[in-house]
């Protein structure tokens, strides 16, 4: 390992003891976790069904939400990822660490939510989740932004699979958010691009080109986003900073200029996660964070928490940002999607004479393309006003012209539990051939128009399917 590097760590851990257990760790493989979609299925109704398959799954004891678990299963010769409750968006794979950041949040139902540095998607998938799981009367939503063209291609397909709904895609530089969106969001996350230490540097060829002054510049890209995310937040709205590496450039000393800077606009709030370690209050006999504000943030260590190396901070602010932010706000390109009332009847109506399905106005709108027709939240249209966004909701229906729809999958996955009529059971075995792109033989007769019917696993939507004669063609996401 490099001694730069060594040396770093030595001085985050001064104990050699518990410095030691640290190094330790990188010859060990954490255990594996996964989020479940509750809005799609209940903990309980999963951990039920997934038992039988020989998953043991167990609650990390961090929070007291109940979506995350650490996962064994008897037979691992099959990926994890490849299984059809994955491909179906019943659970998602992430670490445990990770999933912290948005239990600190404290999302509440109607929250407008910023996810300002979302790819690969596993916390907008959180945040959309418990908005939807909450079942609020008011509309709600998730601004998932990514500024990498590449990175948000995987952010797209995470929200798709998991039938997020409830969230709109964008692609600019997060430091634009506090001109764009001045005192807009309820909640805003940060989960800040960072340099990855313990993660990134698990070989030792790869801590020799390590370099502090690529860290000093990362530290100042993250302040940039942090102050952006302060001007987007409401007055009384919270933000959560969070990082997965374990320098303190990145992390108390991005808090504490922060701190330093809006000290009559936010305050610190404590971190409520069980077992938490705290935050550095001097490096190399630098004061960094108070003893108090120490005791208040979170650092989960792999050596003691047995995840990645993790740091959050939870902000609160209490008082509207100046209006300078608005007059520097800059122009942006328009949204071309059609939201018109008569599309809104369109759908409702083709959703209720095909399948039987019941929308509710107040939670499900519809925006189209001239190529798809897109479910999302009604919240859009205040949305469109401020944002140019790449992408809103999922797509529901593929489009050949303004009256000739097909179903796509996402139908199934969003909707497909309302469909009461042109619906197919499937087995589990089933799921799992269709879920890897195989046709199936039916012998179900469906009514619609162009033969596709709804095809569901007991009462959950899985995907849709069309009929024909004897064969159920594959329609499912690829």
């Amino acid at each position: 390992m490099h001694d730069n590097y060594k040396q770093l760590i030595e001085k985050i851990l001064p104990d050699p003891h518990e410095c030691e257990e640290f190094f330790a760790c990188y010859h060990e493989i954490l255990p594996r976790s996964i989020k479940i979609i509750e809005h799609k299925i209940t903990a309980e109704e999963f951990m039920s069904y997934t038992k039988w398959l020989g998953w043991k799954l167990q609650p990390p004891g961090f929070s007291s939400d109940n979506d995350s678990r650490y996962i064994e299963r008897e037979d691992e010769s099959e990926a994890l990822g490849k299984h059809w409750l994955h491909a179906d968006g019943f659970f998602y794979i992430q670490e445990v660490a990770a999933s912290l950041a948005v239990h600190a949040l404290d999302i509440q139902p109607g929250d407008k939510v910023l996810d300002m540095c979302a790819a690969p998607g596993g916390k907008s998938v959180q945040i959309a989740d418990e908005l939807l799981t909450a079942g609020a009367a008011s509309p709600w939503l998730v601004v998932s932004n990514e500024v990498s063209g590449t990175r948000i291609v995987a952010l797209q397909s995470n929200l798709n699979r998991t039938w997020s709904y409830n969230t709109a895609v964008t692609q600019l530089d997060g430091a634009q958010f506090g001109n764009l969106t001045p005192n807009f969001f309820d909640k805003v996350l940060v989960d800040a691009p960072c340099s990855g230490e313990w993660t990134g540097f698990k070989s030792d060829a790869a801590t020799k080109w390590r370099r502090e002054e690529n860290v000093q510049k990362i530290a100042r890209l993250q302040y940039s986003l942090l102050t952006s995310a302060i001007k987007a937040c409401k007055p009384w709205g919270q933000l959560i900073y969070a990082t997965c590496t374990l320098n303190p450039w990145e992390n108390e000393w991005v808090l504490v200029k922060a701190l330093e800077e809006f000290s009559d606009i936010i305050t610190l709030e404590p971190v409520n996660l069980h077992d938490k370690s705290i935050g550095l209050t001097t490096f190399d006999e630098e004061p960094l964070l108070t003893s108090s504000d120490a005791q208040k943030v979170a650092r989960f260590r792999p050596h003691r928490q047995h995840t990645w190396w993790f740091f959050i901070a939870k902000l609160h602010k209490h008082q509207e940002t100046s209006d300078k932010a608005k007059k520097e706000k800059k122009p942006i390109k328009k949204n071309k999607l059609d939201i018109s009332p008569w599309l809104q009847k369109q759908i409702t109506k083709m959703l209720a004479d095909d399948f039987g399905i019941t929308v509710d106005p107040d939670k499900h709108f519809f925006a189209s393309t001239n190529k798809q027709v897109y479910l999302l939240t009604p919240l859009y249209k205040e949305l469109e006003e401020i944002l140019y966004v790449e992408k809103s909701g999922v797509p529901i229906f593929k489009r050949h012209n303004p009256t000739n729809l097909h179903p796509v999958h996402g139908l199934g996955v969003t909707l497909g539990h309302l469909a009461t009529k042109n619906t197919i059971q499937l087995t589990p075995e089933e799921c799992q051939k269709y879920s890897e792109g195989f046709d199936l033989t039916t012998s179900a007769e469906v009514s619609t128009k162009h033969k596709y019917a709804i095809l569901k696993r007991e009462h959950y939507g899985f995907s849709v399917g069309k009929v024909v004669w004897t064969t159920l063609k594959n329609k499912f996401q690829k």
